[in-house]
């Protein structure tokens, strides 16, 4: 009877046993999963962080910054050797407008519409009567030439 007792002690004892052997592989398991996910994370973040250094460093690269200022060299020394041009073609822009608005707003202008320009002998033009007197010298200008007259 002890050495039923005893084999059943055995049995029940091995299966505890057996259990928890069971229950800490289950857990080993389970640490070993997470453990995976962790490095897998890891690694992928690695991974982003090196590709995002790498375009950084492209992006500085020597060559490639070397390459950009010669471009740009070589556009400033295309415009500077046009800028002796393009003055001369922005002063003869604005010459060509100050003659046309003197044509339309000078002296010869007013002269072609049928106005005289009237002045004394300093040669300060007069622009109103008060500015005569009796006896005085003046000197006008008409389209066609020009005389002097003598003031009343």
């Amino acid at each position: 009877d002890l050495r039923r007792q005893l084999a059943a002690c055995a049995r029940v004892l091995g299966r505890e046993l057996l259990n928890r052997v069971h229950d800490a592989q289950q857990r080993l398991d389970h640490a070993r999963e997470t453990l995976h996910r962790c490095l897998a994370h890891k690694i992928d973040s690695y991974k982003r962080r090196t590709l995002h250094i790498a375009a950084a460093l492209q992006a500085r690269s020597p060559a490639r910054e070397l390459i950009i200022r010669r471009n740009r060299f070589v556009d400033l020394r295309r415009r500077f050797a046009d800028s002796p041009v393009r003055a001369l073609q922005n002063a003869r822009h604005r010459f060509d407008n100050a003659a046309a608005i003197l044509r339309v707003l000078g002296p010869d202008a007013t002269l072609r519409r049928g106005y005289s320009i009237t002045s004394d002998k300093a040669g300060k033009v007069i622009r109103t009567v008060a500015a005569v007197r009796s006896g005085m010298k003046i000197h006008s200008r008409v389209s066609d030439g020009e005389f002097g007259s003598e003031v009343f």
